[in-house]
C-alpha cells in the first residue's frame, strides 16, 4: 500500500482516551514525565504551502535531544544544506520548516549569433545555444567565428540568467562583400559556402552535415520553395556559386522527448491561514510528447480520482481529481506535469439507540482529524439523555461500528476524542457492564 496523509497511532487501548499533543506520563514510583511534540514540515519552496513530503511527528521526553535527518527526495534537492540534519533540545511543542527546491531549478537562456548584410542591415540567423543556469548567474557568452563574417565589436561577451526563462543576449556579426550560400538552421552551425560565381560547388554542398536541433528531427534542406531530403540531393540543384548571397534553410520536424509527471495529494489539515496546500504523493512517472505540444491529465488521470475507488489499498482510495497545469513540451526533456487530487468528502453517522434515527452527523475530508472535542460532547449528551433506566455506575456506553456483533465480546467502538476519518462510518450505541475490548478508530 502506498502512503496516505498522516495519522498517529495510540497504541495505548483504553475505553476512554484523547489524543492530544502535550501529555504527562505517569511511570510507576516516579514524578510524572513532560512530553511535547516535535513537528518538522517539510516544503516546496515557492509552492503556495505544497509539502513536498509528509511531516515528521514525534513525542519526547521535555529536555531531551532530536536529530532528525531530512529526507532525500528524488529530483529535488535541500535549500539549505544546514538542514540535512535537524538537531536540538526539545523544550515545548516545536514546528519546524525545511525547504526545497527542485534538483535542478534552472531557466533557460538564450544566445543568438546574428549576421547582417552591409547594405540593407537584413538580420540572419547564424547561429543559437541554449542552455539553463540558476536565476541570477552570469554566464558567459562563448566567442564563435562564422566564415564570411566580421564580428561587431562592441558586445559583452556575457547575460545574466532571469527566473522567466527569457534571458537571451545577441551577438553580431556583418557579412562580407562576397556572394555567399548561408544554412539557416535554428540548431548547430554550418559554415556558409564562399566561391567565386559559377565556381562548382557540389562537392562542398555534398559534404555538409545535417545540422542537430534538441527536441527535433532533421528532415532536410529548404532551397528556392523546394525541399530536399539531405545535402546530396540539394547538390543536384545548387551545384554552382550563386552570384548573390543565398540561403538555404533546414526543415525540422518535432521529435518525442520524456516530460515528468508529479503527482499532488491535498493535505488532510489547513495551514495557520486556512489554506488546504498539497504534498508530494509520486514523482517517478516519465511520458512522452513532441517537442511544442501541450500536454494535460488524460483519462486515466481523470479516472484515479472519479470516487470509485473502493478498495483502501488504492492508491487514489480517497481522492478525486482536481485540475492540473498546461505544459508545453520542452525539446530539452526537462518539461514536468503537475496533477492534483483533492481529499474526498465523508461523513459520520451516529444513530439512535431504535438503530433507524439519525442522532448526529459529522462530515469532514478524507484522512482529516475531528474536532478533539465534537465526540467527547456528543458522547456526553448522549449517555445523558439515553442512559438506560436503573443502569449502575458499573454501565459501560460506546458507539459501535456499523455491522459489529454484540455477542462476541469483541467491541469495534468510537470513543469520546478526535480520529482520522478514513471511511464513511455509521455508529451505534451500545450498553454494557461488562468489560470493553476496545480499539480505536485511527486514534
Amino acid at each position: 500500500m502506498k502512503r496516505r496523509g498522516v495519522s498517529i497511532l495510540l497504541a495505548t487501548v483504553m475505553l476512554l482516551s484523547v489524543c492530544t499533543t502535550n501529555l504527562t506520563v505517569l511511570a510507576a514510583g516516579s514524578e510524572p514525565v513532560k512530553l511535547a511534540t516535535l513537528t518538522i514540515h517539510y516544503y516546496l519552496q515557492n509552492g503556495n504551502g505544497n509539502m513536498i513530503h509528509e511531516p515528521y511527528i514525534a513525542q519526547q521526553v521535555v529536555g531531551s535531544t532530536y536529530e532528525v535527518k531530512s529526507p532525500e527526495i528524488e529530483n529535488f534537492k535541500l535549500v539549505n544544506d544546514g538542514q540535512e540534519t535537524i538537531s536540538g533540545t526539545l523544550t515545548k511543542d516545536t514546528v519546524i520548516s525545511v525547504d526545497y527546491t527542485y534538483a535542478e531549478e534552472t531557466f533557460l537562456y538564450t544566445v543568438i549569433y546574428e549576421g547582417h548584410l552591409p547594405d540593407t542591415d537584413e538580420p540572419v540567423t547564424l547561429d543559437t545555444v541554449t542552455g539553463y543556469a540558476p536565476e541570477g548567474t552570469q554566464v558567459p557568452v562563448e566567442y564563435k567565428e562564422f566564415f564570411g563574417y566580421d564580428k561587431d565589436s562592441t558586445d559583452e561577451m556575457w547575460l545574466t540568467v532571469t527566473a522567466d526563462g527569457k534571458a537571451t543576449k545577441t551577438l553580431t556579426y556583418t557579412l562580407k562583400d562576397a556572394p555567399y550560400v548561408i544554412f539557416r538552421t535554428q540548431g548547430s552551425y554550418v559554415e556558409p559556402i564562399s566561391k567565386d560565381p559559377g565556381t562548382d560547388i557540389t562537392e562542398q554542398i555534398k559534404n555538409i552535415e545535417d545540422p542537430t536541433r534538441q527536441g527535433y528531427q532533421f528532415k532536410g534542406w529548404e532551397y528556392n520553395g523546394k525541399t530536399y531530403d539531405n545535402a546530396a540531393a540539394l547538390s543536384a540543384d545548387l551545384n554552382k556559386m550563386p552570384a548573390t548571397l543565398t540561403y538555404v534553410t533546414a526543415v525540422w520536424e518535432p521529435a518525442e522527448v520524456n516530460y515528468t509527471v508529479l503527482v499532488w495529494f491535498e493535505n488532510a489539515e489547513a495551514d495557520d491561514d486556512g489554506h488546504y496546500g498539497y504534498t508530494l504523493h509520486s514523482n517517478g512517472e516519465i511520458r512522452q510528447a513532441v517537442t511544442g505540444a501541450t500536454v494535460t491529465a488524460n483519462e486515466q488521470d481523470k479516472l484515479n480520482g472519479n470516487g470509485s475507488n473502493e478498495e483502501e489499498d488504492d492508491e487514489f482510495y480517497g481522492f478525486d481529481y482536481s485540475h492540473c497545469e498546461k505544459v508545453t513540451v520542452s525539446g530539452d526533456g526537462k518539461s514536468v506535469l503537475n496533477l492534483y487530487y483533492d481529499r474526498e468528502m465523508w461523513t459520520i453517522t451516529l444513530y439512535e439507540s431504535n438503530y433507524q434515527t439519525v442522532y448526529k452527523t459529522y462530515t469532514g475530508k478524507y484522512g482529516s482529524r475531528t474536532p478533539t472535542d465534537l465526540l467527547y460532547i456528543v458522547y456526553q449528551a448522549y449517555y445523558d439523555r439515553h442512559k438506560p433506566s436503573g443502569a449502575s455506575t458499573e454501565t459501560k456506553f460506546a458507539y459501535l461500528k456499523d455491522g459489529t456483533s454484540n455477542n462476541t465480546g469483541e467491541y469495534a467502538v468510537i470513543v469520546p476524542t478526535s480520529f482520522n476519518i478514513r471511511k464513511d462510518l455509521e455508529l451505534y450505541p451500545h450498553y454494557t457492564t461488562q468489560k470493553l475490548n476496545v480499539y480505536h478508530l485511527y486514534c
